[in-house]
């Protein structure tokens, strides 16, 4: 419910379901697969599919595949959007299909842990933060990207926050990992 903290929302149905627009997850709110094989089907062909923000939101083992027109800035799931808080996590998920896999923008203390990335346009993962570019940290924990464009990235680093990266295979794309650390970033 939006404006209220807190609850799951379990999405088991083998045949999946339809997203026409974004969806925001805040504080406390958690999506689980448990068990979907098809999951989220989304069709947003501008801006996000699910958002994370706020303390603790989450999204386990549930893919999200884009079936909309590419080309536009999709995104398959954006975590943050500058706030400060603690622990998003993205956890035993796929994202398959979009412009941009994943764009985390938040200011947060988060976790990626088992996430594939598959068959992006143009980013897989893009890491910033907008409002300080010196702050967030970051675990990666055996994630996989791969980038279905010739002149694609798998991995957009425009932040001088820390990241921990335990595991990390990419395939396809032009770049491999684009660093482009903000001004007066150490």
């Amino acid at each position: 419910t939006p404006g209220r903290g807190g609850g799951s929302l379990i999405l088991d149905s083998y045949l999946g379901y339809v997203l026409g627009t974004g969806v925001s997850l805040g504080v406390g709110q958690q999506w689980s697969g448990a068990g979907a094989t098809v999951g989220l089907k989304c069709k947003v062909s501008t801006g996000p599919c699910a958002t994370l923000i706020g303390n603790y939101s989450a999204i386990y083992n549930l893919p999200l595949t884009f079936e909309g027109t590419t080309g536009q800035g999709s995104v398959g799931v954006q975590i943050g959007a500058g706030e400060q808080g603690s622990s998003p996590v993205l956890r035993d998920s796929r994202i398959i299909g979009f412009d941009i896999g994943l764009d985390i923008q938040s200011n947060v203390v988060g976790k990626l842990d088992n996430v594939s990335i598959d068959g992006s346009k143009k980013i897989g993962i893009r890491i910033r933060n907008i409002t300080n570019s010196d702050s967030g940290d970051w675990t990666w924990t055996g994630v996989k990207v791969d980038n279905d464009s010739a002149d694609g990235h798998l991995v957009s680093y425009e932040s001088g926050g820390g990241l921990k990266v335990l595991g990390f295979k990419g395939l396809g794309g032009a770049i491999g990992w684009h660093m482009n650390l903000p001004d007066n970033a150490k």
